[in-house]
Parts: structure tokens; C-alpha cells; sequence
């Protein structure tokens, strides 16, 4: 079952946040965030270090992060460490241009998901 959105700590079975160790050793922790458009991100950064990666999730809204994440083993969570690019602020700017076309800008007011999944 998926706890309600933004109630995730009510049940430790859905975490916002995961900590991992990569094949080299070194320790990661792993937070989702949820962007504007309805994007949501898997944002990394390691304990000892100050680089921040991201990997941008495929899920809809927040909740569904969160059981994907959930889900997800160590190895999981090492193979979208893999995938994912350097911090990038307009990372999701594509994605909203194809859903609500090329007039979309970053900080645009979104009025809420449902208006996204049903134009």
C-alpha cells in the first residue's frame, strides 16, 4: 500500500532518503526531490565529498518515487549513480517543454499535478 503524499514518514517503508556505499567504497546518500512540472529527482552526493549528481526518476508524482526508490537494493541504487550527471538547475526543462510545450520556463507556476496529467 502507498502512504499519502508528503506522509512518508509516517511508515519506514517509504524513505525520501537512502544511503549506499559504491563499488570503491565510498559512502552515498541518495534524496529525492520533487521539481517543478511534476518532475521528481534522485539527487546523490557522497558523505566526504561536495559534488552533487542527479538522475532524473521516470515516476509521475512523489509517491510513486518513493515505492520505486523503496524497491530499489544497493545495486539499484549504485546503477542510477552510474547514470546520473552532474547538478543541472534546468535539468527538467525538456521534459516540461514536451509535456506543456516550448512556452514552458523554468519557475513557472504549475497549478497542480492532475492539471499536468490531464491537459
Amino acid at each position: 500500500m502507498q502512504p499519502p503524499v508528503g506522509l512518508s514518514f509516517l511508515n519506514p517503508t517509504y524513505k525520501i532518503m537512502r544511503s549506499f556505499d559504491d563499488p570503491q567504497g565510498r559512502h552515498w546518500q541518495a534524496a529525492l526531490l520533487e521539481a517543478s512540472y511534476g518532475n521528481v529527482m534522485l539527487v546523490l552526493s557522497p558523505l566526504d565529498g561536495t559534488e552533487v549528481v542527479q538522475h532524473l526518476l521516470g515516476s509521475d508524482n512523489l509517491a510513486d518515487a518513493e515505492v520505486e526508490v523503496a524497491a530499489l537494493d544497493d545495486a539499484g541504487l549504485r546503477a542510477l549513480l552510474a547514470e546520473a550527471l552532474p547538478w543541472d538547475h534546468s535539468a527538467g526543462v525538456e521534459r516540461a517543454q514536451a509535456v506543456y510545450g516550448p512556452g514552458a520556463k523554468p519557475g513557472a507556476p504549475v497549478h497542480s499535478f492532475n492539471q499536468r496529467k490531464n491537459p
